[in-house]
């Protein structure tokens, strides 16, 4: 599979400095992607999530685990 060759064009105006420029590539957002949010029930949150002071602790532990002999 051979790779397109990107062609350089020179300006108009910068002809005589030999500058060249890149192709311009513009970049749109999409409506479809505005204000769309995940959401997780705090049942849901309860049931499958640990609490920042029970991740803490386990940590802890594991640190404790391996460097205790």
């Amino acid at each position: 599979m051979k790779k397109k060759k990107t062609t350089y064009r020179l300006a108009m105006k910068e002809q005589s400095s030999c500058s060249l420029h890149e192709p311009e590539i513009a970049y749109g957002q999409s409506q479809r992607d505005v204000d769309v949010y995940a959401v997780i029930s705090q049942k849901e949150l309860d049931e499958n999530c640990l609490t920042l002071a029970e991740s803490k602790r386990l940590i802890m532990e594991k640190i404790h685990k391996h460097f205790t002999p």
